[in-house]
């Protein structure tokens, strides 16, 4: 699944590049979407405002959440599938019953835009970043704020939880990858990654590699070993920003979108594009 300036969500067969479905409704950009942990669902959310769900199947909007006051910029899926998370321009992260559409609660504590949220563990903990230059994580059951990670210089533009739980991994807008412990709140490792902005990163379903993708010239997508920190490969073919990098379930194959309109699919083994 992809989403665009152009207001769409489009599903796509990977194997023969077949647009399926083509999803309208969203007044404006649709800024980010999620797949549900059973698949059946899709949550996009746009500059117009509001999330929607998708039947993946027919490609039926099934709900339309509207609660933010600015646009929306981030949705996921509780790894439960009970609750729909998203977050805003408006400095806030609404928790929604996926079931009823009813917002649960409202979390506040960041002072700027919030561009990326993602859950850890079974649902637990929720951890978002910040045009305030901070990393905030969230325990679900309480709606309390547990820890706020300090130490940018930049705003922090995406994050993502490993596979165990243990690391919190941050694309940022000082061009590095850094890598938490949320536990202790220590930066246990900095890669100096691109020569733009961190726009997106994304670990492998095993853990053992993170893709970066950034605003540079070069366009690059880059895949790094989480153990050492060192570039393992570098993907070249987009020709503008890469605004989003992820793996397939198997690990096998990475996804990048870029500014320059197209997606691109990634053979893991050997770097080619398929």
């Amino acid at each position: 699944a992809s989403c665009s300036s152009d207001k769409t969500v489009k599903l796509w067969n990977i194997q023969n590049n077949d647009c399926l479905k083509v999803l309208t409704g969203h007044e404006s950009t649709v800024r980010s979407i999620a797949y549900s942990p059973n698949g059946e669902i899709i949550a996009s959310c746009s500059s117009d405002k509001t999330i929607r769900l998708w039947n993946v199947n027919n490609g039926e909007c099934l709900k339309i959440f509207k609660a933010h006051e600015d646009v929306v910029s981030s949705v996921v899926f509780s790894p439960d599938s009970k609750i729909l998370a998203s977050s805003s321009n408006d400095e806030s992260i609404r928790l929604w019953d996926i079931k009823s559409g009813e917002c649960l609660e409202i979390l506040r504590g960041h002072k700027k835009w919030i561009s990326s949220i993602t859950f850890i563990g079974n649902s637990e903990l929720l951890a978002s970043s910040s045009g305030d230059q901070t990393i905030r994580i969230w325990d679900v059951a309480t709606r309390e704020c547990i820890r706020v990670i300090r130490g940018y210089r930049n705003w922090v533009r995406s994050v993502a939880f490993s596979p165990n739980g243990k690391i919190l991994a941050s694309g940022n807008g000082d061009q590095t990858i850094r890598f938490w412990d949320i536990y202790s709140e220590k930066c246990i490792k900095t890669i100096s990654a691109h020569n733009g902005w961190l726009l997106s990163v994304a670990f492998s379903p095993n853990g053992k590699m993170i893709a970066s993708g950034a605003g540079d010239r070069e366009a690059i997508v880059k895949i790094w070993d989480v153990a050492t920190g060192k570039c393992i490969n570098k993907l070249y073919g987009h020709k503008g920003w890469v605004r989003c990098v992820a793996f397939s379930p198997d690990g096998k194959i990475l996804a990048s979108a870029s500014e320059d309109n197209t997606i691109r699919l990634w053979c893991i083994d050997n770097g080619e594009c398929i």
